[in-house]
């Protein structure tokens, strides 16, 4: 079965959409056949379609697509990763008491990033943190960079990373979802295991990374 031998093009929502193969159904939910795969067909007329994803597409801001939603939430309806790392050794926050305080309203769903980020730089006593690297990382025109929720950093992963595609370290990044007073979520990109890391860690013998999305 051929590949997209002829360059075409889909359009949706403004970004160019990967050719990810072939359908028996034109929604996709039939048999799916990858591009250059043996396909048997018997006497009668078969018509394959031709299917399209913006996942690991390029996002306005020319970083990549990880999360699709599928229509329009309140949050928007993908989720990009800037095109390079903010920060190689960051600590979650800075500030003293801030490390060992709960902030109480960061959460770990997609879509949640933002308020959390948001949230973290607004904790009394609050001199820096990765979250503030992404708030303040403009790329271009584009400003509305946050440090990912726990659910989204392994969404981007597992699409991005774990494809070999991203410019990813192998190293842990940091969510912005709390796990309790001390500690908060993060990613190993190296072997995608993940869980709770010390909120003061993240720079010295350990580096930790951290990379902004954006949503739109």
């Amino acid at each position: 079965m051929l590949d997209n031998t002829g360059s075409l093009v889909k359009m949706q929502d403004n970004i160019s959409l990967l050719f990810t193969g072939w359908n028996t159904a034109a929604n996709g939910s039939g048999t799916d056949y990858a591009a250059a795969s043996t396909f048997s067909m018997g006497s009668a007329n078969v018509t394959l379609y031709a299917q399209w994803s913006a996942l690991r597409a390029t996002g306005p801001a020319g970083g990549l697509i990880f999360y699709d939603a599928g229509s329009v939430q309140s949050w928007g309806r993908y989720l990009e990763a800037a095109p390079s790392d903010q920060s190689t050794g960051q600590v979650w926050i800075e500030g003293g008491s801030t490390q060992t305080t709960l902030n109480g309203n960061t959460f770990t769903a997609i879509g949640t990033g933002q308020a959390n980020s948001d949230y973290i730089i607004a904790q009394t006593g609050h001199t820096g943190s990765a979250a503030k690297v992404c708030l303040d990382y403009v790329d271009g025109i584009y400003d509305d960079w946050f440090l990912p929720s726990y659910d989204e950093l392994k969404q981007m992963y597992w699409i991005l990373k774990h494809e070999g595609v991203g410019g990813f370290a192998n190293k842990a990044y940091w969510s912005s979802s709390e796990d309790d007073e001390r500690r908060a979520f993060g990613v190993d990109f190296a072997n995608g295991n993940s869980g709770s890391i010390d909120k003061s860690e993240g720079t010295g013998y350990i580096p930790f990374q951290v990379r902004a999305v954006r949503a739109f």
